[in-house]
């Protein structure tokens, strides 16, 4: 198998994974499966995948098939020279932001007790509207949940993402924890108040998320307020991914363009046709901006087995 995988250009996989997920999936609906791998479903017998509790005990990030979710280290003795320490958060005073080198693009946050609580995505200002040769129709600046930094001498836009309650963490974190990453995902969806995300799928339509598609890999997607009728223009760029109706990570995914800074390319670019797969109730002004503006991707998993397994494949 691995010499066959050898031969095969890495240009051809990924195209062809894609086409496999396709017809895949309408593979299931000529069935009448939403899930094949789910317990009632035809294959129901190959998911390995724990339907109880699901366990925050890791951070990876981002999403490719091919060099895809980057280990984020969970405490600050684990870093070992790979990320540099930028400042203290502006709000939690007692956490610290680690990022790589020259490149704010994600900052890692860490609690007074050295422990994982938080990540900033930030996103360039020289960059996101090179696509759109400066005309990009998404204002950044009218998006409550966006705020404007700068880092390493470069002004961006960014939204943080907390682990602990935000109580809490205005004390420097809690002292143990039952969970490795944290008690929750915290975004403050209005600028201004943090909100937890529904840890529960069925919660997730009560907090105005509106279900979407699974993707293998990936998870199944919830976006707020994502239905045929919303102006682009107010387009939250937030989504929640469930694994048999559990949290099992999020990400972020707004209008425009990026250039790696430095030695990591942190982001996602996918094509028009991946986002209508991924968002079949969405307006049409969404793929359009895609294709017109392009999308600064980001993944976010909070669980090890999860991230690599979620329902929609085994």
């Amino acid at each position: 198998c691995n010499e066959v995988l050898a031969i095969i250009p890495v240009k051809m996989l990924i195209p062809t994974f894609y086409v496999f997920t396709l017809i895949f999936t309408l593979a299931n609906a000529l069935l009448g499966f939403s899930n094949p791998f789910k317990a009632d479903g035809f294959l129901g017998f190959l998911n390995p995948v724990n339907k109880g509790k699901t366990e925050w005990n890791s951070v990876s990030v981002k999403y490719s098939i091919i060099g895809g979710f980057y280990k984020i280290p969970m405490t600050t003795d684990k870093i070992k020279g790979e990320y540099v320490y930028l400042k203290n958060h502006e709000e939690f005073k007692d956490v610290k932001l680690y990022c790589y080198p020259t490149d704010p693009s994600v900052c890692i946050m860490y609690d007074k007790y050295g422990r994982i609580c938080g990540m900033r995505v930030a996103y360039m200002k020289e960059d996101i509207a090179t696509r759109a040769k400066g005309n990009l129709s998404y204002k950044y600046d009218k998006i409550p949940i966006f705020k404007e930094g700068s880092a390493f001498g470069i002004p961006f836009y960014y939204i943080d993402v907390i682990f602990i309650n935000p109580d809490l963490l205005m004390k420097g974190g809690p002292a143990s924890r039952t969970e490795a990453v944290g008690d929750g995902a915290y975004l403050q969806l209005d600028g201004q108040t943090w909100v937890e995300m529904p840890r529960e799928e069925s919660k997730a339509t009560a907090l105005g998320f509106t279900k979407q598609a699974c993707f293998p890999g990936m998870g199944l997607h919830y976006f707020p307020n994502m239905t045929k009728d919303l102006d682009c223009h107010n387009f939250i760029p937030v989504f929640l991914l469930y694994n048999h109706g559990k949290l099992i990570g999020m990400g972020l995914i707004p209008f425009g363009s990026f250039k790696s800074k430095g030695n990591r390319e942190w982001f996602e670019d996918p094509p028009k046709f991946i986002i209508n797969t991924i968002v079949p109730h969405a307006p049409t002004c969404l793929a359009d901006w895609v294709g017109k503006y392009g999308t600064i991707s980001f993944h976010i998993y909070f669980t090890k087995a999860n991230a690599i397994t979620p329902s929609c494949i085994l």
